[in-house]
């Protein structure tokens, strides 16, 4: 491998710069192209901070692309996952038979088969949607229209090595990002600025505005002053009860009035730190979550009748089936009235690492051992 192009859709964040493992490429020699598909695919514009990012406007731009960095030593990173929206994407990946590989990770436990067809039986609409779809998938992939078979594929956790066996035969362990920073945390690599404090850490998802709702056309947005309200009314219920602070580790494309949640602080890009130090951690439904797993740190998941109003066929049975994974409380804000810190089960924990976050082979070793060992045998 002389190059890599990854291929994905939204800005390139810190956060996927790290999960994607980009500077051990670097650090290797290996040229790397980021190709952001948004504004084809969605019509948007993503801001980038990297000047190796290039903005993709249409098939053919795509088209060039490939052209342009396609030789036997280039391989396509796709962190898109193929649906019949995709099918000129993975067309053109076939038409031009690249080299592909892709990072299996961020994985979380899913709803059962009975639930999603609870979902379906009160929407037939979209349950009328998705067999077509899946249709059209099936005779895509049955009639070899579309590349999907990968060289090598990194995975992060026994349920993404499920998913990976089926699209690869050589797959290779790695941590989750989640993983990579805890570690560094608790092998004292980063030093807390709020190690002698105790606190409440809310994982904050930017719920009301995420840009992901945007790309999915069946989640409807939250009133966002209601939510903001119910959130504060929460945290004052935890800071009395508890008598502890409640400070917010905000999403990183967070970009919110100083005093949206009165006169907490406002932290980014240091949620595992706040994770870390914390003694209780309350959330939605989020992979940042992994870093309270590994801390065996208390958490509540909280939600409210909002969310249960609108998201009660999509989000919220995701919720519940986390909750129900690690065995923590799940809690409607709105109707609780007296709040205590739960226990933590360690065994539902450790389940939870091994199924999403590393593997016995990636443990003790961290990615960047794992890519510069893999890279000096390809």
């Amino acid at each position: 491998m002389k190059k890599i192009v990854f291929v994905s859709i939204g800005s390139l964040e810190k956060y996927l710069y790290d999960a994607l493992c980009i500077d051990s490429f670097l650090a290797e020699g290996k040229e790397v192209v980021f190709l952001d598909l948004s504004h084809w695919l969605f019509g948007e514009e993503r801001t980038q901070r990297y000047d190796f990012v290039q903005s993709i406007g249409s098939g053919k731009d795509f088209e060039k692309a490939i052209r342009e960095h396609l030789d036997d030593q280039t391989y396509f990173n796709i962190q898109i996952h193929y649906e019949d929206r995709f099918f000129t994407l993975f067309r053109l990946l076939k038409k031009f038979n690249c080299h592909l590989c892709r990072f299996e990770i961020g994985y979380l436990p899913e709803v059962s088969v009975a639930n999603r067809a609870k979902n379906y039986i009160t929407q037939p609409m979209d349950m009328l949607r998705r067999i077509k779809e899946k249709t059209l998938s099936f005779l895509a992939r049955k009639l070899g229209l579309v590349k999907i078979d990968f060289d090598f594929i990194f995975y992060a956790g026994n349920v993404a090595l499920e998913v990976a066996s089926k699209k690869t035969h050589k797959a290779i362990a790695i941590n989750y990002v989640d993983y990579e920073y805890y570690r560094q945390h608790a092998f004292g690599e980063k030093k807390s600025t709020r190690a002698e404090h105790k606190y409440i850490v809310f994982l904050d998802a930017y719920l009301a505005h995420h840009e992901d709702i945007k790309y999915n056309s069946t989640l409807k947005r939250l009133n966002s002053n209601e939510y903001i309200n119910a959130l504060n009314s929460f945290f004052r219920l935890l800071e009395k009860d508890l008598g502890l602070e409640v400070v917010i580790a905000i999403h990183p494309k967070a970009n919110y009035a100083p005093d949206t949640f009165g006169n907490r602080k406002l932290v980014k890009n240091k949620t595992a730190e706040l994770v870390f130090h914390s003694s209780l951690v309350i959330s939605h439904h989020s992979t940042s979550i992994s870093y309270a797993i590994l801390g065996n740190k208390p958490i509540m998941l909280i939600y409210t009748s909002q969310m249960q109003e609108i998201y009660g066929l999509n989000i919220m049975p995701f919720m519940q089936v986390l909750s129900d994974e690690i065995k923590v409380p799940f809690i409607n804000m709105d109707l609780v009235e007296e709040l205590s810190i739960p226990d933590v089960s360690k065994m539902a924990y450790s389940e939870y690492k091994y199924k999403y976050l590393t593997s016995i082979e990636s443990e003790n070793r961290t990615n960047d051992e794992i890519i510069t060992s893999f890279l000096k045998e390809d």
